[in-house]
């Protein structure tokens, strides 16, 4: 018999963005749990990577719907639900989130990490917000003490380009004179 692909699993193209990347140790979440974490940055005219995120999406709703019920055993509309994918032009503040879709996707184990050629990244200087590369995520429903939504899984990265780093900070050599 043959094995599907779920439909709820991406990988993104090569082109977007990678912010607030918290790959190497985790980080303390609201719900004070550790998490590794990274926010995607993908274009809106990326339509490679939006279309396959607007299925996942779609697809993460259809196939767990009973877990989305409310205590009156009503599905909530997928409009009326959280959605982890937000609007960069109406959601966020910053040049980098202009005409773009942004998700923050996070796991509990981190990530796999490799370059262009699939050589495993181990220097973490390599890695940080700016970054260009794909993304493998899965796309999920939940329903927690009330909160109902679509939230996205971390996997794998895979990065393809540098960039600019965002929110960059100055050196010390940039800060100081010497005396």
């Amino acid at each position: 018999m043959e094995k599907r692909a779920d439909p709820r699993k991406i990988i993104t193209g090569p082109d977007v963005r990678w912010a607030y990347v918290n790959a190497w140790s985790p980080k303390m979440s609201v719900d004070g749990k550790l998490r590794f974490s990274l926010r995607m940055i993908v274009r809106k005219d990326d339509e490679y990577t939006v279309k396959r995120i607007q299925r996942a999406v779609i697809a993460a709703y259809e196939m767990d719907k009973r877990k989305l019920r409310g205590d009156d055993r009503l599905t909530p509309e997928l409009w009326e639900i959280n959605s982890c994918v937000k609007d960069g032009d109406t959601d966020y503040i910053g040049a980098e989130y202009e005409n773009c879709w942004v998700i923050n996707c996070n796991s509990f184990h981190a990530p796999g990490i490799v370059d262009a050629n699939k050589e495993q990244i181990t220097e973490h200087r390599q890695v940080y917000s700016g970054v260009y590369g794909r993304v493998s995520c899965n796309f999920y429903a939940y329903n927690t003490d009330g909160a109902r939504g679509i939230a996205c899984h971390l996997n794998n990265l895979q990065k393809i380009r540098d960039g600019e780093h965002l929110g960059h900070q100055a050196s010390a050599y940039e800060d100081f004179e010497e005396v």
